[in-house]
């Protein structure tokens, strides 16, 4: 694809501001001494095969008469299912909220699987909503678990939460690394084409051996090739006097 005649870049470069994320910290590395590339991949599969497998637990427990009830019969609690059935379909509350987390799941694994898609092919546009959605499920569970901390009193609950939230923040942080460090490299590339072939130098844990592959394709000629003058396209032709 090659550049307008404005010099914009093509229309699949990551839409994401890096300046949005800049209170991020930014690590040229992944835990376990393994490159950033690969942190990434680990936690995208993670999320995927965790999101799949949440699918089909909950297509299972909505699908399947009574499964509810012989969990609430194991832990002795006939009385509040006489009053609060908590099979699907039984109960308009609990109808719906297992039907948002069906739709939350599918979210899930569809994100994940464009954020493996994003870091194998060098496409960083499809990494943005990986990265939005985990920063949406932190925000979502400090809200959550500081309203449960302030009814139930208990500063306890609160701080566990900070500790538990440790893992999920890092990935967010590795993930926008990547991302970051990805886009860089294609502007890179489209600001001068002819040093896309040219080896690059990337930094400590990128997670690269070799140059990341042109997302462009061919380079792009130079703005005089892309588009020429052309002085003699409509030539002026003398009238005969």
């Amino acid at each position: 694809m090659e550049a307008g005649r404005t010099g914009a870049p093509p229309a699949y470069k990551s839409p994401f501001p890096q300046r949005a994320t800049s209170w991020l910290p930014i690590v040229d590395q992944g835990c376990c001494c393994c490159t950033l590339r690969t942190c990434n991949l680990v936690q995208g599969w993670m999320s995927l095969i965790g999101g799949v497998v949440n699918i089909v637990k909950l297509i299972y427990a909505m699908c399947v008469p009574n499964i509810m009830k012989r969990v609430c019969d194991q832990d002795g609690c006939h009385n509040y299912l006489d009053d609060n059935p908590l099979q699907f379909g039984n109960n308009a509350w609990i109808s719906a909220m297992m039907v948002i987390l069906l739709i939350w799941f599918v979210i899930i694994t569809v994100v994940a699987y464009l954020f493996i898609k994003g870091i194998r092919e060098f496409k960083p546009a499809l990494m943005v909503h990986y990265i939005r959605m985990c920063g949406f499920s932190i925000f979502l569970s400090l809200v959550f678990c500081t309203v449960v901390a302030v009814v139930l009193g208990s500063a306890l609950f609160f701080l566990l939460f900070v500790v538990a939230s440790g893992l999920p923040l890092y990935f967010l942080i590795c993930a926008n690394s990547l991302h970051i460090k990805m886009s860089q490299e294609q502007e890179a590339q489209f600001a001068n084409p002819a040093a896309a072939a040219a080896p690059s130098v990337l930094p400590p844990g990128y997670g690269f051996a070799a140059p990341p592959p042109n997302p462009y394709g061919q380079p792009a000629p130079p703005y005089s090739a892309a588009y020429p003058p052309a002085p003699d396209e409509y030539p002026t032709k003398t009238l005969p006097e």
